[in-house]
């Protein structure tokens, strides 16, 4: 598990750069953002959320009653009742998504991307679910069909994040990816699901080179013995979405807010930016040997 202190001092010290520069380009009345608010301030309301996340708790609400209020009740005083804790969730909602892009890592001229279906409900209950009636969609992976949302990550090749984006679910994956490629120079691996003709060129045209797989119906074309097999090491971001998945509880049923949903996917997000053991691409003896042949290794 992350150190509980060193957690809340590096949120704690961005908060207060963030909000002291905000402050300084405010418009206004004279009034100002304050991160120390009455009861828990903002930079503990974000760590204990993140903190969660690195528990073996299933439940936000067992973890902040058996783990928080028992536990650490001396390192956060001012520890609210549970249904007071949820209702000020919101309030670190534009925080915990600029402390997200803090945590992204620069783009080095080669990654992965990929999409995971965020379920919010059993496929049965789509039309009786009212939490998201309005936000999310029915759409379609390669597991089948979902209702939800869409979450998108281009990651490097030590598993690091570089950005992420959420969508419905509905979505199409080459449409969002375009969207988050844009401004990247390099090479991005991707599955047959981002394949198309005008999109590929566009990026080129920037100095993006998007490498795909190609369909059955599709003529085979040559690729360069690198990117040949790098490709095959795009089950990587895989690795990724079980990590947030299975360990970090990214994906549950139980939200009953949109704003406090957005804030759980986000700080599960930063969670995993803190995971010391992040999946890396390794090569086998062949691939190694064949690299060194042609001096890419």
């Amino acid at each position: 598990m992350t150190d509980l202190t060193e957690l809340y001092v590096e949120i704690d010290d961005f908060c207060r750069k963030i909000v002291a520069s905000l402050n300084m380009h405010l418009i206004g009345t004279g009034k100002t953002i304050q991160i120390d608010t009455v009861g828990l301030n903002l930079s503990e309301i974000l760590t204990i959320l993140v903190y969660y996340h690195f528990s073996r708790f299933d439940c936000l609400k067992h973890y902040y009653l058996i783990k928080m209020c028992c536990n650490y009740k001396k390192d956060f005083p001012g520890l609210p009742s549970y249904n007071r804790f949820v209702e000020r969730i919101k309030d670190v909602a534009w925080l915990a998504a600029l402390y997200l892009q803090y945590r992204q890592v620069k783009f080095n001229g080669a990654g992965y991307i990929d999409s995971t279906p965020l379920r919010v409900c059993n496929n049965k209950r789509t039309n009786s679910h009212k939490v998201f009636k309005f936000v999310a969609t029915l759409g379609k992976s390669s597991m089948g069909w979902f209702y939800g949302f869409k979450l998108h990550i281009i990651c490097d090749f030590m598993g690091n994040i570089i950005k992420c984006r959420i969508t419905h679910g509905a979505e199409n994956d080459l449409k969002a990816g375009k969207i988050m490629m844009k401004d990247l120079v390099g090479k991005i691996f991707a599955d047959k699901g981002y394949i198309g003709k005008k999109e590929f060129f566009q990026l080129l045209n920037k100095g993006l080179i998007l490498v795909t797989g190609i369909r059955k119906n599709m003529k085979n074309r040559l690729l360069e013995i690198w990117d040949k097999i790098l490709l095959k090491k795009r089950s990587l971001i895989e690795s990724v979405y079980n990590i947030m998945k299975n360990i970090l509880h990214l994906e549950h049923s139980r939200h009953r807010s949109v704003i406090n949903a957005g804030v759980y996917y986000i700080t599960t997000i930063i969670a995993y930016t803190w995971k010391p053991n992040k999946p890396q691409i390794k090569f086998n003896n062949q691939e190694t040997q064949l690299l060194q042949a042609i001096g890419l290794y």
